[in-house]
């Protein structure tokens, strides 16, 4: 897929080409389209929208992302930017290509992991998520000649993100970083951080990928969704595709949120969730934290539904008997560790957290309150 960025201004409009292709992403071009301030605003206009239009012929673009304007009381400097977007618009629109459109903090979130980061942060993450050798200034010499013959920017892609274009829907997931591989840098039951190549990529995830999740500074390939909101981007991460896939499958239910959708993912495993779904029992959907009677029975008639209309994630069905995995990798005191674990599903933490915060503890010659102060700790709480 090949995108079109375009960054509207009258006397400057930048544009840069990305393309992924088997599944990696690389800068082919980009450039900077400048007018004259003697000349009348018509004729501007035009050179914007020739120069753009010049750009898609060439590189054949199937989607475009156009950043908003948000200039507050500053009229002024708002007016002749809307007049140059409006002209990329009607390009875009002669060319029959798709525009989607973000606004500034949107962009720095999903580039910066923070919407108030400043234009030199947001420089060097463009500079090392693209490999380019310099900074894409409007007024270098590689941007001019960018424009001028289309020479294409670094080829190596970034080796821990793979980016696609984004289509935003309020709270709703869009496909921009696909998938993360580093290392654990924190986490905890419901968060992680990944370091890629020295950027710290916050994640929300299920209790079902924090168990498998190895030691911080352990490596580990997570697959993602950003959820785009007008205040925030969130990115979620999952252990595979079927669980990536369930959770767009649940966020598309109406009334199910990102928050609720991995409440469900670490109470049952893709393939139990599959079979609560497919065997109608609302009684097992109900034991999720937040869903009641109600609730369950509206999920599972709109999961069956999807489910009997993409058959991706029957074969998972096969697996449906088997129980979440607690980690029982070191020898326990049986006695011990049962009670411990007892006591925090009693106090409704799922098994997926029990087993996170138990994990790596013998039991033997501990108490089970030591266990369960241990464990209430590593959940976030005081014992």
């Amino acid at each position: 897929m090949v995108i079109l960025g375009i960054d509207p201004g009258l006397a400057h409009t930048g544009w840069g080409i990305v393309e992924e292709r088997c599944g990696e992403v690389r800068c082919r071009a980009y450039g900077c389209i400048e007018t004259s301030a003697g000349s009348d605003l018509a004729a501007r206009l035009r050179r914007i929208a020739n120069e753009l239009t010049a750009v898609v012929d060439r590189y054949h673009p199937q989607e475009a992302a156009v950043e908003g304007i948000y200039f507050g009381a500053n009229v002024r400097s708002a007016i002749p930017t809307a007049h140059a977007r409006g002209a990329a618009l009607v390009a875009c629109s002669l060319c029959s290509v798709e525009v989607g459109e973000y606004t500034p903090m949107q962009i720095k979130q999903a580039v910066v992991g923070t919407g108030s980061a400043d234009k030199a942060q947001v420089t060097y993450m463009v500079r090392t998520l693209l490999h380019l050798d310099h900074d894409p200034t409007a007024g270098s010499h590689a941007a001019e000649r960018a424009r001028v013959r289309g020479l294409p920017c670094a080829p190596a892609p970034y080796p821990g993100t793979h980016q696609r274009s984004i289509r935003p829907a309020e709270g709703k997931p869009v496909r921009m970083i696909s998938q993360l591989h580093g290392t654990v840098a924190e986490a905890t039951p419901s968060m992680a951080v990944i370091d890629v190549n020295g950027v710290g990529f916050e994640l929300g995830i299920s209790g079902t990928t924090a168990a498998g999740l190895p030691q911080v500074g352990g490596e580990v390939l997570l697959y993602t969704r950003m959820v785009v909101r007008e205040d925030s981007c969130t990115l979620f991460g999952f252990a595979s595709k079927d669980e990536r896939t369930m959770f767009d499958k649940l966020v598309a239910v109406s009334g199910v949120g990102a928050k609720l959708a991995l409440a469900i993912l670490t109470t049952f495993s893709v393939p139990q969730l599959y079979a609560v779904v497919m065997a109608e029992d609302d009684k097992g959907m109900a034991t999720v934290p937040g869903v009641g009677k109600k609730t369950a029975q509206r999920l599972i008639l709109e999961l069956k539904g999807a489910f009997s209309k993409d058959k991706s994630l029957a074969g998972s069905a096969v697996a449906a008997s088997i129980p979440l995995p607690l980690d029982v990798a070191r020898p326990v005191a049986p006695n011990a560790m049962d009670d411990a674990s007892a006591a925090l599903l009693s106090m409704g933490f799922t098994p997926a957290e029990v087993s996170l915060a138990l994990s790596g503890y013998d039991g033997a010659d501990m108490r089970v309150e030591d266990l369960l102060a241990a464990a209430l700790k590593r959940l976030g709480m005081d014992a």
